[in-house]
């Protein structure tokens, strides 16, 4: 999917430049916001082909549950990849993700069913601009029928009316 096409443009470019990323010791960090930076995620740097794995992993779970996306992120809390820090221990990780439980799950994306709120939120939104506009639009016809009742015939008609 997109991981592959990622490593694949990075591994064209690189070729193209006489290189690979094993020549060079490519690398990378991957950084993961959720809810306004509320929650940031940083991996550690390891190689590409990894970060793009993990990537994988955060954003098939973003799209499942919290439960699934917090089991991910304790994976990686665990990644023996860190260098200025050491990795956490299960009980240090499920301690550290304790403080998002609270509010996390009350605010997760929940796939489809969240899509779909949303979809109909936008059709009755939609529908209740053009009941407004057809609202105006009536009393603007009401208005041209009132004032059309109360011409005064006899100035409009012509000689071929009488």
């Amino acid at each position: 999917g997109d991981a592959r096409r990622i490593a694949s443009a990075c591994e064209s470019v690189l070729s193209q430049s006489g290189t690979s990323s094993d020549e060079i010791g490519l690398r990378a960090m991957l950084r993961f916001e959720r809810f306004n930076g509320k929650i940031c995620i940083l991996s550690p740097v390891i190689p590409l082909e990894e970060t793009l794995m993990w990537r994988s992993r955060f954003l098939e779970a973003k799209e499942t549950s919290w439960k699934v996306f917090r089991s991910v992120w304790m994976d990686l809390l665990q990644h023996a990849g860190f260098a200025r820090k050491k990795p956490m221990s299960e009980a240090e990780a499920e301690q550290f993700l304790a403080r998002y439980d609270e509010w996390a799950p009350t605010s997760w994306y929940s796939g489809p069913a969240k899509q779909v709120a949303r979809a109909a939120q936008c059709v009755e939104r939609t529908l209740s601009q053009m009941k407004a506009f057809g609202d105006v639009r009536e009393q603007r016809l009401r208005e041209d029928r009132f004032r059309w009742f109360r011409r005064m015939p006899w100035r409009d008609m012509t000689m071929d009316d009488l």
